[in-house]
C-alpha cells in the first residue's frame, strides 16, 4: 500500500514507520533503517517472514500472525537460525488464538493506548457493519480500511465512542 493511505499514516501518527515492501526489499531494511526491537509480520509469505528475522534487534521480539499458504517449499539454514536467535537473544513468537482472557487483555490494553494516543485509537476503526452483513464487512474492503467492526447491539456508534465505550469497559 502506499505510504500516503490511512494505514500507514496512522502507523505514523502514533510514533511508528511504515516500511513499503515493494519499494525494499527485506534483506536492504537494515540499510535504510536501524533494526527493529520489534516485527509484527502478518502476510503469510514464508519467505518474507524469513528473511524480516535479518531485520531483527538483539533482545528483539518477532511476532508472526500470518499463515502461509500453498506449496511453496523453502529451504532455511535451521542451526544458524537457532544460534542467531540464541545469541541475539531473540524471541519468535506465533500465535492466532485467543481465550477471552486474551479478549480481556486487549480491551484493557486499548484502555492504556486511548489514554497515551487519544484519538488514534478510535481512528483505527474504519468501517462498522451490523452482524447481519458481516458478507459486505468480508468480502469488501475500502482502500482506507484498517479495522473493520461487526455490531451486534443495533447502536452503530462513531468510532470515537466506541473506542471510548470499549477502552472503559470493566469486565
Amino acid at each position: 500500500m502506499d505510504a500516503s493511505t490511512v494505514r500507514p499514516c496512522w502507523l505514523e501518527s502514533a510514533g511508528g514507520h511504515y516500511i513499503d515492501g515493494r519499494q525494499i526489499t527485506p534483506e536492504h531494511f537494515i540499510d535504510k533503517i536501524k533494526l527493529f526491537d520489534l516485527i509484527l509480520e502478518a502476510t503469510g509469505i514464508a519467505s518474507l517472514e524469513f528473511d524480516l528475522i535479518d531485520a531483527l534487534a538483539i533482545n528483539g521480539v518477532y511476532v508472526v500472525t500470518g499463515i502461509p499458504s500453498g506449496d511453496r517449499p523453502l529451504k532455511i539454514d535451521g542451526e544458524e537460525l537457532m544460534r542467531r536467535l540464541v545469541l541475539r537473544n531473540q524471541v519468535v513468537l506465533g500465535g492466532v488464538n485467543a481465550s477471552r482472557n486474551h479478549f480481556q487483555m486487549a480491551v484493557n490494553d486499548l484502555a492504556q493506548a486511548q489514554a497515551r494516543w487519544h484519538e488514534h485509537v478510535a481512528e483505527l476503526i474504519t468501517n462498522q457493519y451490523e452482524y447481519t452483513d458481516f458478507d459486505n464487512a468480508f468480502q469488501h474492503h475500502d482502500a482506507d480500511e484498517i479495522k473493520v467492526v461487526l455490531e451486534w447491539s443495533g447502536d452503530r456508534m462513531p468510532a470515537p465512542e466506541k473506542a471510548n465505550q470499549l477502552a472503559y469497559h470493566e469486565a
